[in-house]
């Protein structure tokens, strides 16, 4: 069976480490396959708040992703932007036995 959706997902981070760096910024795309071309239906983004935004200061330069300190104190924690970015990721789904391919 064809997949009927794909999921693209983009993350920004406060560098490459993932024992020392933050998530800052979530991005995903859920898109319909047709004809071999990917049509967007919805998508969600929106900047993080690390749970110490002092120890991300220093290293968030913003000279990357354009994301600055202000930003970041002013951002919702991931506890509060869960909910609706698993609600975005399991709409893909057409049925409980449906898998979803996270790109």
């Amino acid at each position: 069976r064809a997949l009927p959706f794909i999921f693209l997902l983009d993350l920004e981070t406060t560098g490459f480490s993932n024992k020392t760096c933050k998530i800052i910024e979530i991005s995903c795309i859920r898109c319909r396959i047709e004809e071999s071309c990917l049509i967007p239906e919805a998508e969600y983004t929106t900047i993080v708040q690390p749970r110490d935004v002092a120890l991300v200061t220093g290293t968030v330069t913003g000279s990357v992703h354009k994301i600055t300190s202000g930003m970041l104190r002013a951002a919702p924690l991931f506890e509060a932007v869960a909910p609706r970015f698993l609600r975005v990721i399991l709409s893909c789904r057409t049925d409980d036995n449906d898998k979803i391919l996270l790109c």
